[in-house]
């Protein structure tokens, strides 16, 4: 009976270092970073305005997706064309939005239960609560291999599975996917069944994108091919004129 009662014990104890260390891992581990000092957080948590929006907006106006993840608990944020930021349930329920301001390209995810807003001009992940509240900021090192491809990885995850769902951000839209500067319309969800919902949807506003993008091409075309002809017929305009002088 003392036998199965220590090895019962020990099971125990494993089990709870081993929960321990998952629950207390950090996204921040995975890589190498830099401190930044209280005065410099304090600087760039005022410039970016982070501040909630509702759901409302966001729902009732779209946007592309750029990025998504989901957390433990299932939450899903998608970061958002428009510097937007929008919080999903798992049945894809609104929970909360946010807008902010920054320049350059951006993704989000999850630090546990905390959102997180990456920004790829200045390597600065900054931490902040589903209240909108700062919880912390920290910048990869960007000279660092383990860091870089890290963050590369990270941003270029376009399927999680989680407790038995598989989540997806895709276009499909053909040949057009190619003009839509990795912005996706929609998110899916997958179940074990093969059952797929639609989650959320930007399918108009990408279209319109890309509508505007294959005006601007053709527009362009158009240019290039009127400064040519213009181009060639005063070209043989002049060698007319020499053959003249010649004459």
């Amino acid at each position: 009976m003392t036998k199965w009662k220590t090895v019962t014990i020990l099971c125990i104890l494993i089990f709870a270092i081993f929960t321990i260390k998952i629950y207390a891992s950090d996204f921040f581990d995975s890589f190498d970073t830099v401190e930044l000092t209280d005065d410099q957080q304090q600087r760039i948590w005022r410039d970016s305005k982070i501040r909630k929006l509702g759901t409302r907006s966001a729902i009732e106006h779209p946007s592309p997706i750029i990025n998504f993840d989901v957390s433990e608990s299932g939450l899903i944020v998608l970061a958002l064309e428009g510097d937007q930021i929008l919080v999903l349930d798992s049945s894809g329920n609104p929970i909360q939005s946010f807008t902010f301001d920054r320049e350059g390209s951006y993704c989000v995810g999850w630090n546990k239960e905390n959102i997180l807003l990456y920004s790829n001009r200045s390597d600065i992940f900054i931490e902040f609560s589903l209240d909108g509240e700062f919880i912390d900021m920290i910048k990869h090192e960007p000279q660092s291999w383990k860091s870089s491809a890290f963050i590369s990885d990270w941003q270029d995850i376009r399927s999680i599975t989680f407790d038995g769902n598989t989540y997806t951000i895709e276009n499909r839209a053909g040949v057009f996917n190619l003009l839509t500067a990795q912005r996706y319309a929609k998110l899916y969800k997958t179940d074990s069944d093969g059952n797929e919902i639609v989650l959320y949807d930007a399918t108009k506003q990408l279209w319109s994108s890309i509508i505007l993008t294959i005006g601007g091409i053709h527009l362009f075309v158009a240019i290039v091919l009127n400064v040519m002809v213009y181009q060639y017929e005063k070209d043989i305009k002049k060698t007319k004129g020499d053959s003249n002088i010649k004459l």
